[in-house]
């Protein structure tokens, strides 16, 4: 008995400096951030005359983790890849939770979740051969990504604001694509995004999205094939015009600059900003 309470003692004593040592550390390391964000604003202020707003972007790189649609068409990846459970899902809710504390004690305006296509947060949207509550219909597949906002929210200030960078179409054909039509399987369909967007900005204030669009190969990764600069900046400009009709100016839209020297972005945005189909225009790495 003697024993085992003196272990018991010994691991509460090892525990409790191992999370000292890990509070000491994040503490610095949201010290260094926080200098390096001020020494940001300081340079834009004396540059520019204004100091910018520094957004965290939240990402998490799990392509084909969370719904098999993707990997029983695809002939390209393995079969046998497990798919994140529920609990393994909720558990990153506190992380993202963890996330946002982090962001703004070190000094961010405001917090994003990347929500691209090829990201675990924008392939939840086109779970719909998921079982469970992550998956099915529009409910089921924005559960996630509304659960991580309401997660952070809980758990900062109302200093702190939201954003989104999202996958307005993701080019898959339906059943398994986000932003695609039923009649026509090439077609974009801006409803369940418009959808999302007018909830996020409902219930957790999300004004600006950073407007992306996915690449229409499922096989990307392991078969990459060269879509034309020109065809993909026509989809990208066309699903923004498309949800900004839907939102009425609710949102402010950012147009990103593709990776493509043979376009000039600066008179596309241009374009774009004085059509009010967008608000802003610019590059999203």
């Amino acid at each position: 008995s003697t024993n085992a309470e003196t272990a018991m003692k010994n691991l509460e004593e090892k525990l409790a400096k191992q999370f000292a040592e890990q509070a000491a550390e994040q503490a610095a390391s949201n010290a260094d951030l926080q200098k390096q964000i001020d020494a940001v604003k300081a340079a834009s202020e004396e540059a520019h005359g204004f100091a910018p707003l520094v957004i965290a972007l939240l990402n998490h790189a799990g392509h084909h983790a969370l719904k098999p649609a993707a990997l029983d068409i695809s002939a390209s990846l393995p079969h046998d890849v497990p798919l994140l459970k529920d609990e393994e899902l909720n558990a990153l809710l506190i992380t993202c939770a963890d996330a946002a504390k982090s962001a703004e004690k070190a000094g961010f305006d405001g917090i994003a979740l990347n929500a691209a296509d090829r990201s675990l947060f924008g392939e939840s949207l086109a779970a719909f051969h998921r079982d469970g509550k992550f998956g099915g219909d529009f409910d089921d597949r924005t559960r996630f990504l509304r659960d991580c906002y309401t997660a952070m929210k809980m758990v900062v200030s109302d200093k702190l604001f939201f954003t989104i960078r999202l996958c307005l179409s993701d080019g898959i054909p339906q059943p398994d694509g986000w932003g695609m039509a039923f009649e026509d399987l090439s077609a974009p369909d801006l409803y369940e995004p418009a959808l999302l967007l007018k909830i996020l900005q409902t219930l957790y204030g999300v004004e600006l999205v950073i407007c992306t669009i996915g690449i229409p190969n499922i096989n990307w990764m392991c078969e990459a094939e060269a879509e034309s600069p020109l065809l993909r900046y026509s989809r990208l400009c066309t699903c923004v015009a498309m949800l900004d009709s839907d939102m009425q100016q609710n949102v402010q839209l950012i147009v990103p600059e593709l990776d493509c020297e043979d376009i000039p972005f600066a008179n596309l945005a241009a374009g774009m900003i004085e059509g009010e189909f967008a608000s802003y225009g610019g590059f999203s790495g």
